[in-house]
């Protein structure tokens, strides 16, 4: 790359502030002139009324029927670069014309690519330049002037027609840099109206707007429903909570019942055993203990009777058990007593 180039493009960088991304826009410029020195950047009005604006005029390399010619191109950088794309127009010479019924370019040498339709922020000059050069490989854009049509002022270099004018030979241009060799997404139409650059300048910041406004929603959609996934989890997790508190209280409930039950009942067997006392403080009336014990029925009686009985037996057998540990009666008469 010449040095002229890089202090032509510094010095229209400095005159030209419009650019908001103007170091983006350097580094992709010097990249495209590393590899296609036959450019060189100048300062220009793209429209009638418009401000100024950075392009880069000269020409790419295409190899055609293997031969290589050369293709006037300007390449015109937009201020919202590189976030729209660039508008690139085929400039022919005065012995060129636009190649009639082009795929790719209308007859005011406005080009039309997939590559332009689908341009990113990631998207480069330097990949625009690779890919108009395989394309015109393919199908160059422009014929020699027809025998007997008025020249212009300006000569070029002669381009292909029937048969091709083979010139002298440069370097083989950059490989496409994506690894693909059918690039067209979808063919345009075999005719191309001429569009108003305005026109289009407005289209593609529409939808580089439309585009940044579909992804900032998409990205409000996707935390709102994470959001909202969370908040629903927190409240899966408050009804549970919420169920468990409930039996819980009514379990509380219950036992507060059961103990004001339990409680009723002391109160009155308590306010009876005052009743009792209050009744009986005074009275003279020797109680007898024994007869206040005594079973009152029959079979009480019988159960207390076989209760004591059993218990007679135990302190007989505890007492002869230590009798005979202490050696005071033999073990035989031990053994004949139990």
């Amino acid at each position: 790359m010449q040095q002229p180039h890089i202090a032509a493009l510094d010095d229209i960088l400095y005159r030209v502030r419009v650019y908001r991304e103007a170091p983006r826009v350097r580094a992709d410029v010097l990249d495209l002139l590393r590899q296609y020195p036959s450019l060189y950047p100048v300062q220009g009005v793209l429209q009638p009324g418009g401000g100024p604006l950075l392009h880069l005029v000269g020409t790419i390399p295409i190899m055609y029927g293997g031969v290589q010619y050369n293709i006037p191109v300007k390449i015109w950088i937009p201020d919202t670069y590189p976030y729209a794309p660039p508008f690139v127009y085929v400039s022919p010479t005065a012995d060129m014309i636009i190649a009639p019924r082009h795929k790719h370019v209308d007859n005011s040498g406005m080009v039309y690519l997939p590559f332009l339709n689908m341009w990113s922020g990631s998207s480069s000059l330097l990949a625009l330049t690779t890919i108009l050069s395989r394309t015109f490989s393919e199908d160059p854009p422009v014929r020699s002037q027809p025998a007997g049509a008025r020249p212009a002022a300006t000569a070029h270099r002669p381009l292909p027609s029937q048969p091709p004018q083979q010139q002298p030979p440069t370097s083989q241009p950059p490989p496409y840099p994506y690894g693909q060799t059918d690039y067209y997404s979808q063919p345009p139409s075999q005719q191309h109206v001429a569009e108003d650059p305005a026109v289009v300048m407005r289209r593609n910041a529409l939808d580089n707007g439309t585009t940044k406004l579909q992804n900032s929603l998409r990205e409000f959609y996707q935390a709102t429903t994470k959001e909202i996934d969370g908040l629903m989890r927190q409240s899966s997790e408050l009804n549970t909570r919420n169920a468990t508190f409930e039996q819980e209280r009514e379990a509380t409930l219950r036992a507060l019942e059961q103990a004001e039950l339990e409680v009723a009942q002391i109160d009155s067997l308590t306010l009876n055993v005052m009743q009792f006392i209050s009744e009986n403080e005074n009275s003279n009336t020797k109680v007898d203990i024994d007869l206040q014990t005594n079973p009152r029925d029959s079979l009480s009686m019988q159960l207390l009777q076989l209760v004591a009985e059993d218990a007679t037996i135990e302190d007989v057998l505890y007492q002869l058990d230590r009798s005979a540990g202490s050696g005071n009666i033999p073990l035989d008469e031990y053994l004949k007593q139990v």
